[in-house]
């Protein structure tokens, strides 16, 4: 299983998004949503937590069942995708990640138009930022 976390709300960040940027398994260079693989006997949430603390230095709360805003298929993996809340911590990014940015609506709807954030990613972001619009 894979999981992702949306972290968003961040006191100096308002109104952006958490991505870092990663090479995907083709080499190209892809902005994506922080988080990845978990172990087996890991539990989901938990391992969630780990991975976007590695990869961005930010400490999250364990999301809730009810903080699933995605789900689907990607080859003969399980994706799903979590609404995280910002504890504490400052951006440091981990050895597998090039850059850690904040994007705006504006910015994350350019990079989806160029393809330049994974599909899989797509309606979890779009459905974020609809979700702050409508409070």
């Amino acid at each position: 299983m894979i999981a992702y976390g949306v972290l968003g709300d961040v006191p100096q960040f308002k109104d952006k998004i958490a991505l870092v940027l990663r090479h995907n398994a083709d080499g190209r260079e892809l902005w994506s949503l922080p988080g990845g693989c978990s172990e087996e006997d890991a539990l989901i949430h938990e391992a969630l937590v780990a991975q976007i603390q590695r990869e961005t230095g930010f400490h999250v709360d364990t999301p809730e069942s009810n903080a699933l805003i995605s789900i689907c298929e990607k080859d003969d993996s399980i994706i799903v995708i979590f609404l995280v809340q910002y504890r504490g911590g400052a951006i440091e990014k981990g050895e597998d990640v090039h850059e850690v940015r904040f994007f705006d609506e504006r910015e994350v709807t350019g990079l989806l138009h160029r393809v330049e954030i994974p599909k899989y990613q797509h309606r979890a972001l779009t459905h974020y930022f609809y979700s702050i619009h409508e409070g």
